[in-house]
Order: C-alpha cells, then structure tokens, then sequence
C-alpha cells in the first residue's frame, strides 16, 4: 500500500524522483560501472600496498571513537549500555542539544554491514544527520551491533571465545535491535521513536519485525531505510560478487570457513589485495584508497567527501564483524533469497525444524516504511530495492537520489546530502498511525 504524504499538516516534503532506465542501461553497455582499461588500468594484486596512507595528519584523529568525535565536534555525550537478552553488552551514544524538541519523537540511528555507529558523523558537523538533528532539538541516540567497537561485551563470554562469536544477521535482528529500540523508549520515557538504519540496519529491522512484531507495529513510529535491503539478487560489487561465487561453489563452504575461520571475520593481507584487485586503479592506488574496506562493499566510485570523512574512512571501515555475519551475507547473495541462516540440512532440522531456512517476509512490517535508495549503489541494487519497495506493507515515501556515483555509502559520508538531511529531518517530525494508512 503506497500512502502519500499531501494532508495540510503533513511536511512540505520534495517529491520522489522516477528511475532513469536509459541512463542505467547506457551505463552497463559503455562499462562506466567497470572503469575501461584504456583510463583506469587495474593494479596487479602483487603490486597493491595496503599500508599506504595518504593522509598527513595524525591518523589518530580518525581511530576516535564515537563518543570522542561528537564531543570534539562541540556536543554534549552520553554513553549508554544495554544487555541483550542472549548476554551481549552493546554501546548506545546520546547526543545531546541545546534545546529540546515537544512533540517530536527520539530517533535511533543503525548502521550497516562492518561499519560502527560512527559512520554518522564522519561527515563532520556541516553535513552530519544527527548533527542536523540534534541542532533542532531532537533526542539523538546512535547504536552498534555487537562485536562493533564499543559493543564487543558479553555477560558472561569473552570476546577471544568461540562462543563469543557465534552470532549472524539473526541474532542482530532478534535481539540487538529489540534491545536497543526498548532502551530508547525506557531512557526517553516515550511511547515510540523513529528509527533510521543504512544497509544491514535497515535489514535486520525488517527481519526484527518477524520476531518482535508486536514492537514492529506499536513502538515505532516510522522507519527510514538508506540504501537498505531484503534480497540480494543483483548485487554489482566486485569483491561481494567474487566471495559469493567462491561460496557457491563445491565444496564453497568449506573454503570459507578455511580462509576466514570460525570468529571475527579478519581477511588475510593475500586475501584483501586479491579482493583490492577487482577494483583498484592505479589513480585510487596513488590515492591509497585501495586499502579501504569500504571498496569492498561499494565497489568503485568517484569520492565525493571531505578530507576528514576520507580519514575516517580509511581508518573506520572494515570494522569488526562476525565470520557467522559475513557467511549469511553470501548466502544472501548465492541462494538469492532473503531467509534465516542456512546450517545446512541436519543442523536446519534440529535449528529450525526443516530442512531448508525459513524465509523472512514483509508481511509483519507493519511500521510506516520511507526508502531512499540510488541507481548507482552497487550493493543494494535498484532493481532489488524496487521489489522490495513494492511488496513494503505501509510505504509512506520513496525516493530515488538520482545522482551519478551516489552509491551505498554516501548516503552516510557524502559531502553534498542536505537534500537527502532535509528530506528526513522532515519525515521523522511529522506523526504516523498505522489506522489513517489503511482508511
């Protein structure tokens, strides 16, 4: 169901932009997603330096912490921790304003796949959502997964135990963002907040709804997805594409397992300059940008960001994350379903009952859903994005960025998003009952 935004007391909101089927196809004919060799000759594996830095300052600057970067940049902190139900001690930061907001409810911020919740104000106080929003008074609260820094604590394991280590998606979508949603709600004393998530934390609150439908429908009050997914049959990165053949073939599980282990998912230096391969131009290689994990989700894109959020980068991405975590992405990928993790028969049987998976499904999304995808994101492709849009339950707005290289992580680090900050500042004002959708 498609609800459109057009009542007095709704926001004056810019209207979605409409895919450029044209532009696309040209696009993939000419190869401007794979650069030609004739200007962008690919480094050798061999030849790729992964200690390279560019960046002259102190790289210290960049290994801050989340806390430590919204305090430097001029705003009050809290740090908050919240216990799952399975045990694992996750970091929630609050930024606090100057004012506060009536009327408006707190927003969540989650970020996606080997990233922290410092990705959100890696853009600096210009550009910066949170920012944005704190500066008119609204509470602001950014949270991470577990095993991310900041949230590598457990009640009772510790973190250089297997056991620490067996989690995935599922875990996340049952628990953490379950825990995290119900923090805000006891710390803020409101009966619902907003909840924005990029990729992965846009996912696994999809996923969450089919484990805890009941917060799904009655304590959120509208949920807002960047460059986030449900399947992933069209995924265009190079390195993701390559992992998700590997893992398809004979035998795949077996290499994966062999090459990455059974903990945190740590690539060996072969590995990364093998994956670096499938991207890196002698221009990013001279840029030393070709040691940065967040290629490897993306793939190649023009860098339109400042010099700090280049540093942050360099430094911040890939984070940590489980083995488990990064196997279900493949399988994601290579099974071309959106479904829970696949142990494989005998442990399916005993793990869910069956044989193969359950899938997830959209039916138990019953939050009023906005979708902010792009043509050019390379992960979360716009054909899988538009399935997904089109079988979302309370769609209350869609929105295309419509701009060449916008790929998946400018929608948290691009130097020119305040079409995109004033768009969502706007949705997360205004109040959305589920009863008026369906009237």
């Amino acid at each position: 169901m498609r609800i459109h935004l057009e009542n007095e007391g709704q926001p004056n909101l810019l209207p979605s932009s409409k895919f450029n089927m044209t532009a696309m196809f040209y696009c993939l004919v000419m190869s401007c997603l794979t650069p030609p060799d004739d200007q962008h000759d690919l480094v050798p594996a061999q030849d790729i330096d992964l200690d390279y830095h560019p960046v002259k300052e102190n790289v210290d600057k960049f290994r801050r912490s989340t806390p430590e970067i919204i305090s430097g940049d001029g705003y009050a902190v809290d740090i908050h921790h919240v216990a799952t139900e399975d045990g694992y001690v996750l970091e929630m930061v609050r930024i606090k304003g100057d004012s506060r907001s009536e009327g408006v409810k707190p927003v969540l911020f989650v970020h996606g796949l080997v990233c922290t919740s410092a990705i959100w104000v890696w853009a600096g106080k210009e550009m910066s959502m949170p920012y944005k929003m704190a500066d008119l008074g609204i509470e602001v609260w950014l949270g991470t997964f577990r095993g991310g820094r900041g949230s590598d604590g457990h009640v009772t394991l510790g973190v250089d135990s297997d056991e620490y280590w067996d989690f995935g998606y599922d875990h996340v979508a049952q628990y953490d963002i379950p825990a995290m949603i119900s923090y805000v709600l006891g710390t803020s004393v409101q009966d619902k907040i907003n909840y924005i998530g990029h990729s992965m934390g846009g996912s696994t609150y999809f996923a969450m709804c089919n484990y805890k439908p009941d917060i799904c429908k009655e304590r959120v009050n509208l949920m807002v997805g960047l460059g986030t997914h449900t399947v992933l049959h069209n995924v265009m990165s190079p390195a993701v594409r390559y992992l998700a053949d590997k893992y398809g073939g004979l035998l795949g599980g077996f290499w994966f397992k062999d090459k990455f282990g059974k903990r945190e998912f740590n690539p060996s230096p072969d590995i990364m300059r093998d994956l670096a391969a499938l991207f890196c131009t002698t221009s990013l290689h001279a840029a030393g940008l070709c040691r940065m994990g967040i290629f490897l989700l993306v793939g190649p894109n023009d860098l339109n960001i400042t010099r700090n959020t280049l540093g942050y980068l360099m430094e911040g991405v890939p984070s940590t994350a489980s083995v488990m975590l990064m196997e279900h992405y493949l399988q994601f990928v290579d099974r071309r379903q959106w479904a829970k993790f696949d142990y494989g028969m005998v442990q399916n049987m005993h793990q869910y009952g069956s044989i193969a998976p359950p899938l997830y499904s959209l039916e138990h999304v019953t939050t009023p859903v906005a979708l902010f995808t792009s043509d050019w994101d390379m992960f979360c492709s716009y054909m899988d994005t538009k399935t997904m849009s089109l079988e979302m339950p309370y769609l209350v707005y869609e929105k295309n960025m419509n701009r060449t290289w916008y790929n998946h992580g400018d929608f948290f680090y691009n130097a020119d998003n305040v079409e995109l900050n004033s768009i969502v500042t706007q949705l997360v004002q205004y109040e959305y009952t589920v009863q008026n959708m369906e009237n």
